[in-house]
């Protein structure tokens, strides 16, 4: 019965639902047509006048079987009730089937927001600012996708905010046309990053076999849990929508955890951000130091100072510093370069930059193995150096740093589904996935071992940046110069990239799938992440040690526990989760855990 009655005794205009397939009427407050799924309509939609009314509703949706017990089609209708006319009138019908048709595909005409669909401007009505007919689309697909679990094959999910795979792959790959081969050269470039700098750092800390076993160890772990994620975001496309793996964590695991995921991988950018400032001041100050002090003699040096050597085998170097060239100003500079980069709102020539990182990454590697097999004086790496005063260790308690570092380095887990949504055969994905990470494996070995084994001084007193340990006056600084060069340029190239990810990501999560809300929330949210960045590589520009806290504390809720976590409620609603699954889930949620632990003890 109505609620409400009008003045003049008439009754109002109430919603009825009328089930076609079996002529029963029901109201919107009574019957059990919706499975005592009412209450979760009325609360996700705002009350059923705003939903199931004729003007909002004008079309029939035939629902499957996981909706109702039953078959039938549905149709809202808004018909008058006064006291006189019985509640259930026979003259109703079922509709006919022919008049059946399927729910409207999602494809707005405009791009409404939920702030400006509220509002009305006189002197904006008439223009395409939002179209009312996209915004009944829109309620239309909340509705239904309450009443259909988002798991089900035939359901309707929002369309989501997700990356550009651009940000990842080289070029423009259109819809199905990416190769395995652009796939694995994808993964393997997203991975190679900052790590590859810190790894012979971290080797020293784990020791020689313990670091290999190390290496080994954490790619079958993180291929492993990424491998889930590929699985269960079925290539990056659910129902027809392309999905991030935040998007498949809001679906097993509730909204909640998507926060929760969100946060943490907001935070793994930022962190890298801090590591390719930090890089970056070095980079600039090392080829400022050998463009002024390359020609100097260190016995006598007229505009630079003198560096004592970082290990007793090696030579003093030079380093040109100023007032107004120091460690302090070095990183407020590239704020003039970089910032402006940042807050572009497109960023498509970036995107197509993308094949010079993997340009940079065989430079290096072939930098690594020249100067491992060389012999070039004054060099810090060169020949075979293992014997008992270079403190050779086969295994180390410190083992745990390498592992934080190793969290990051073969992180991909928020980007694996971008990569590989294009892909042309996505049967091929794991196959792929597992080349990329090996190939990865593969740099990390090599890069680590062999500058590890060629130091021609303590092994301990590696840097955290291999690089820094040249010297600026050695005949074979050019090398390395060329190489710091190449990587600047990239990461002129990273840095906006990363930046768009985190406003991309933090704006639609707060500002209602706002990617660009107003030039003022993005001005904003690049100045608190260049604030940090800033901050950090004045105070704190150890790369290493960020790598490994980042990579720890981040990797616990992205790589070990969303996506074990995940694996757990999908085989649970399969009814297929035994004692087994639950002592995997568990045993990697504990490894995650005390690699956290771990970097605050060693």
């Amino acid at each position: 019965t109505p609620s409400k009655m009008n003045g003049d005794g008439e009754g109002e205009r109430i919603p009825l639902l009328i089930d076609s397939g079996s002529s029963r009427i029901n109201e919107m407050g009574g019957g059990n047509s919706f499975d005592g799924r009412r209450d979760d309509i009325l609360n996700t939609s705002g009350g059923c006048d705003s939903i199931v009314s004729a003007d909002l509703i004008p079309w029939e949706a035939d629902f499957d079987e996981s909706l109702s017990s039953h078959r039938g089609s549905w149709m809202a209708r808004s018909l008058p009730w006064s006291p006189s006319r019985p509640t259930r009138p026979a003259q109703l019908q079922p509709m006919p089937k022919k008049q059946i048709r399927k729910p409207i595909v999602f494809t707005p005409t405009a791009t409404p927001s939920p702030r400006q669909s509220r509002k009305f401007d006189p002197r904006t009505s008439g223009k395409d600012t939002y179209n009312d007919d996209a915004m009944s689309h829109r309620f239309r697909y909340k509705f239904y996708s309450k009443l259909a679990p988002a798991t089900q094959h035939n359901a309707l999910i929002m369309p989501s905010h997700v990356i550009p795979p651009s940000l990842f792959t080289f070029g423009w790959i259109s819809e199905g046309s990416q190769s395995s081969l652009i796939s694995i050269l994808s993964i393997w470039n997203t991975m190679m990053g900052t790590s590859m700098l810190a790894m012979p750092w971290a080797i020293a800390q784990a020791g020689l076999a313990l670091g290999c076993g190390s290496v080994i160890l954490m790619m079958c772990i993180t291929l492993f849990t990424c491998q889930i994620i590929v699985r269960h975001g079925e290539g990056g496309t659910i129902n027809g929508q392309p999905v991030e793996f935040g998007d498949v964590i809001k679906i097993y695991l509730g909204h909640k955890a998507y926060i929760v995921s969100q946060c943490f991988s907001i935070l793994t950018i930022c962190g890298a951000c801090m590591v390719y400032w930090v890089l970056m001041t070095g980079f600039l100050r090392n080829i400022v130091n050998f463009l002024v002090c390359h020609h100097e003699s260190v016995e006598n040096p007229q505009f630079c100072s003198i560096v004592p050597p970082p290990g007793p085998d090696l030579d003093p170097t030079l380093e040109y510093s100023s007032a107004a060239w120091n460690g302090v100003t070095i990183p407020i500079y590239l704020v003039l370069v970089l910032f402006p980069l940042m807050n572009l709102k497109n960023i498509s020539f970036f995107t197509k930059l993308n094949a010079l990182g993997v340009v940079s990454i065989i430079y290096l590697v072939g930098f690594i193995l020249f100067t491992t097999f060389s012999n070039f004086p004054g060099s810090p790496f060169g020949g075979l150096h293992v014997e008992k005063r270079y403190h050779v260790e086969l295994a180390s308690p410190k083992a745990i740093n390498l592992i934080g570092v190793l969290t990051l380095s073969y992180f991909i887990h928020n980007g694996s589904l971008s990569i590989l949504r294009n892909a042309r055969n996505p049967k091929n994905n794991a196959r792929d996935l597992t080349i990329a990470y090996s190939l990865g494996c593969a740099t990390y070995l090599t890069v680590g071992v062999c500058l590890y084994l060629s130091f021609r001084s303590r092994k301990i007193d590696i840097q955290q940046n291999f690089l820094d340990n040249f010297n600026v006056t050695a005949q074979s600084y050019v090398y390395a110069f060329i190489a710091q060069c190449f990587l600047l340029l990239q990461f002129f190239t990273v840095v906006p990239l990363l930046a768009y990810i985190v406003r991309f990501q933090t704006l639609t999560m707060i500002c209602d799938g706002e990617a660009w809300p107003s030039v003022w929330h993005v001005v904003g949210l690049n100045s608190i992440l260049v604030g940090m960045s800033i901050s950090v590589t004045i105070w704190y520009p150890h790369i290493g040690n960020i790598l490994r806290y980042c990579g720890s504390i981040c990797g616990f809720v992205y790589v070990f526990a969303m996506p074990m976590l995940v694996d757990r409620e999908v085989l649970r609603r399969k009814e297929e989760y035994t004692w087994s699954n639950a002592l995997l889930v568990w045993l990697f949620i504990s490894f995650g855990l005390a690699n956290v632990v771990g970097q605050f003890l060693f």
